[in-house]
């Protein structure tokens, strides 16, 4: 997912997590989200191939903090955060996030993750939102 936004004519672009965040900070209307592999902590801490590959995560992966403090507990509550079992390009210590649903899936592999997450996890994705709808 990216998001944009003109800023004072700057243009930065957010990827990953950070686009999903930035969008549920800034959006109350939305009432919970899902984040399949997401890296929350120690932005520095990314793969070089992955940056070479894709540079503006960096960037995304800096906002992460600064978004995180801006939401409480009820917020975060409110996010499903799917993880794999073994990422092998996200610490698998980076992809929990406090006060989240964090649920891990039996699967190895951060793309593997997420099209798992895709194709099996869909119903789970649903009662989630679902219940978060009803809260």
């Amino acid at each position: 997912m990216r998001a944009a936004r003109r800023a004072g004519g700057a243009r930065w672009r957010l990827r990953g997590a950070g686009a999903v965040l930035a969008a549920y900070a800034r959006h109350r209307s939305i009432i919970a989200v899902v984040i399949i592999a997401g890296k929350f902590l120690e932005p520095e801490d990314i793969l070089k191939p992955v940056l070479d590959h894709n540079a503006p995560f960096a960037e995304s992966m800096s906002a992460v903090p600064k978004l995180l403090e801006d939401l409480g507990p009820e917020d975060r509550a409110k996010i499903l955060s799917l993880r794999s079992a073994r990422d092998g390009v996200v610490d698998d210590e980076d992809t929990l996030l406090e006060g989240a649903v964090n649920e891990t899936m039996r699967v190895v592999g951060h793309v593997i993750a997420i099209g798992y997450a895709l194709m099996f996890q869909a119903r789970r994705v649903v009662r989630f939102l679902r219940d978060a709808m009803t809260d």
